[in-house]
Order: structure tokens, then sequence, then C-alpha cells
């Protein structure tokens, strides 16, 4: 990892998707050493299948998948970090 930042809700230059209801600011953007950028949105197990955090979810795949291959979306479950890992891959 370059470096990464912890994505400050409505901060100037905090990052947002859209949703259906509200924008959601995920919370963190890592930089890769390779310039990939990976956005984090973590959530507890209590709240992952949760209609707004699939909601989420669904729309940061998108956008992943959208603004291209240096570009990836995660939301790890209950401190299930290795999915952080395999997004990177």
């Amino acid at each position: 990892m370059r470096d990464w930042i912890r994505n400050i809700e409505r901060k100037p230059g905090a990052f947002s998707l859209p949703t259906s209801r509200h924008r959601f600011y995920p919370d963190f953007l890592l930089r890769m050493e390779d310039g990939c950028v990976l956005v984090v949105e973590y959530k507890g197990a209590d709240r992952y299948d949760a209609p707004e955090q699939v909601e989420k979810r669904t729309i940061g795949e998108l956008w992943a998948r959208r603004a291209g291959d240096r570009f990836r979306f995660v939301m790890p479950k209950a401190r299930d970090w290795s999915m952080i890992r395999a997004a990177l891959t």
C-alpha cells in the first residue's frame, strides 16, 4: 500500500457514491503501490445484509466496474480482512 485516508463524511473533497435516497461516504480510500485505488466500506455482521447496505455494496461494485481496471470496491463483513486481500487480486 502506498497511502490511505479515512474518508470523512461531508468534508471538502470527501469521496461519495449516490444511492437511491442519499449519498454514502465509504470509510477508507487506499492507493496501492501499482496505482490501483481500493475503496473500503466496513460493515458489522449485524448490518451487512440490511437493504441499505446491500444497495451500497451493489453501487460500489458497479462504480468499480465502470471506473476501470485500476479501481476496486470492497465491503468487508465482521472483520473478514481476507475480503480486502481478495479485492486486490
